[in-house]
């Protein structure tokens, strides 16, 4: 571990080819991200060595469905994300400024901010 690395940070070192390939099939559509283009590199790296493994798409299951999320008289659907210290809207700062929402929640979040 680096010496300046916080007390909450983990590095993980997987060397076992069949454990990598197991959390490759586990992770490999649950991205919805940017992240997934990492992946795509190690299933690249993969191949090279002759190791097949379809590239899977986005995960485009609704948020909906998998976040805090409630509606109102069945017109109106609110997400809800709560922090409860500086550490966490700082996490949330950060994430929102790097996957920006869209239309006025944006400058909703930039007035927040």
């Amino acid at each position: 571990m680096y010496p300046d690395w916080g007390k909450n940070i983990i590095r993980w070192m997987i060397q076992d080819i069949k454990f990598i390939i197991k959390i490759i099939n586990l992770i490999n559509v649950k991205l919805r991200t940017p992240k997934i283009n990492s992946l795509y590199r190690m299933i690249d790296f993969l191949k090279m060595k002759e190791i097949e493994i379809e590239k899977l798409s986005l995960d485009s299951i609704p948020l909906n469905n998998i976040l805090n999320f409630r509606s109102f008289n069945k017109n109106y659907d609110q997400f809800i994300i709560n922090t409860s210290n500086k550490k966490s809207n700082q996490i949330l700062i950060n994430y929102l400024n790097i996957f920006p929402l869209l239309s006025s929640k944006y400058l909703d979040f930039k007035d927040w901010e």
